[in-house]
């Protein structure tokens, strides 16, 4: 679960490009488009890593950015049809992806039109919830008390009945591996582990409300490794 240097600087590059893919995505993301519209950002990005880097073993990496569409949005283990329609709504992009063997993952909540007040406030509420995991992290962290903290600010909102995850999970040679940031976890951060950190909110036939990170846990915090915008001005596009 601890990183050497060599894997932090693998996973920190495989961040950069994460980021790069979900902008591709979004890019493509209008509304009355389908999803299957915005699939090219695969190519492109796959494109982009191998003039950069030179090559991209196909053994050991796998590039996808999607987009969970309102309101399917509010259910992140529905695989995207290609059918799907950006509306109004929140819309979750998900950038997921393993470069030569580092995995990394960027996700934001975006909208294609103006987020109505109610989701405004709940999109800002998911955005406090992150920062109060961000606020938490540091070597010798509990992983039980990150989440703890984070669902219990959710359940005093009152989103007790619209959480279906953990915060975060452990990533780096896979997607999702140990440290697991949940409660009843055992585990306790330490320098060099890199997590993600992402509550989520959901509500069946609205949406859903997600931003994930990917994380460096450094001496004396953390660091975050990926670097789109959190705030919902950013996250709303094409209005």
């Amino acid at each position: 679960m601890v990183k050497s240097e060599a894997e932090v600087a693998a996973i920190r590059k495989a961040a950069k490009y994460s980021d790069r893919g979900l902008e591709l995505a979004m890019g493509l993301a209008k509304l009355g488009k389908k999803i299957t519209e915005t699939d090219k950002a695969n190519s492109l990005l796959r494109e982009e890593i191998i003039r950069q880097e030179g090559h991209l073993d196909p053994y050991i990496s796998n590039i996808w950015q999607g987009i969970w569409a309102a309101p399917f949005s509010a259910q992140p283990h529905r695989f995207p049809e290609p059918e799907d329609t950006l509306i109004e709504g929140p819309n979750v992009g998900l950038s997921f992806l393993r470069v030569n063997g580092y995995s990394a993952e960027t996700e934001r909540t975006f909208f294609v039109s103006p987020p109505s007040k109610e989701d405004t406030e709940v999109f800002n509420t998911m955005v406090e919830a992150g920062r109060i995991g961000f606020a938490a992290l540091r070597p010798g962290a509990s992983c039980h008390d990150v989440d703890h903290q984070v669902l219990e600010f959710l359940r005093a909102e009152g989103f007790g009945n619209n959480l279906l995850h953990r915060t975060g999970h452990g990533i780096g040679m896979g997607g999702h591996e140990g440290p697991w940031v949940a409660e009843g976890s055992d585990h306790v951060l330490a320098e060099n582990m890199v997590i993600s950190i992402e509550p989520g909110i959901y509500w069946r036939g609205q949406g859903g409300f997600r931003h994930s990170d990917t994380v460096l846990i450094t001496v004396d915090g953390y660091e975050m490794l990926t670097d789109m915008p959190h705030d919902i001005a950013s996250m709303t596009i094409g209005a």
